[in-house]
């Protein structure tokens, strides 16, 4: 009988630190990880995400909104999109990012990076409407006409991303804004948008990275690449 190998879980934590072979290891947030995933490619032992599962590595959730609805303000809890995530989206505020200080974080690289694909809807977005959220190393791609945004920003201050690619999937389809933030003095504060990649492919309006609606303190706006068609 072949041997089984198991995962060693350790939910708590270390409150007195680990070393593991005499090289101690950090614990580097405070907070639970959840996992999201509708691959079909999946770990040893693991299975297909799926909503009703526990949202762990093996046994992972299958989509963002519902991994962040999980987890607890201000604790510091991560979402992983595990690669090759995909989800189309075609409604306003189909991904909620609406609990406190949760990272959501892509795994993989290139194109295994999780895409959110929006699609047949001009008004489809994901809703920012909690503070210090971030989101790092994924991909959007506006697959409908003018679509209006990627991030609907709604007085959420400190809102990080960073290391993503936003594109339009063709001359005729685009985002008109990557973030739009909130027409209210100082309701998005913080706003961080750094190393990112953006492609506008639309001959008619190029896409703008930033819509600042209301005075914004503390904007940082760092190290993006932008490629656009002439208009």
């Amino acid at each position: 009988m072949g041997k089984s190998t198991r995962v060693s879980q350790y939910g708590q934590g270390f409150t007195n630190g680990l070393l593991v072979r005499g090289l101690p290891v950090n614990q580097v947030h405070p907070g639970k990880v959840f996992y999201a995933n509708n691959s079909t490619v999946l770990p040893n032992g693991g299975i297909g995400g799926s909503n009703g599962n526990d949202g762990s590595y093996l046994r992972p959730f299958s989509t963002i909104d519902y991994a962040v609805s999980q987890c607890k303000a201000s604790r510091g809890d991560i979402v992983l999109v595990m690669p090759g995530y995909t989800q189309t989206i075609t409604a306003a505020a189909e991904i909620g990012l609406d609990v406190a200080g949760v990272a959501v974080i892509g795994l993989g690289s290139g194109s295994l990076r999780p895409t959110i694909t929006f699609g047949t809807n001009a008004t489809a977005d994901i809703d920012v409407s909690a503070a210090n959220i971030s989101v790092q190393n994924m991909i959007f791609i506006a697959n409908v006409a003018s679509c209006a945004t990627c991030f609907e920003m709604v007085s959420a201050t400190d809102f990080t991303v960073e290391y993503c690619e936003f594109r339009d999937a063709a001359a005729t389809t685009g985002f008109i804004n990557i973030i739009d933030t909130d027409a209210v003095a100082n309701g998005n504060d913080g706003l961080y948008f750094c190393h990112n990649r953006i492609k506008s492919l639309d001959d008619v309006a190029a896409t703008s990275a930033l819509d600042i609606d209301e005075a914004i303190d503390r904007l940082t706006v760092n190290d993006n690449f932008y490629v656009g068609a002439a208009v």
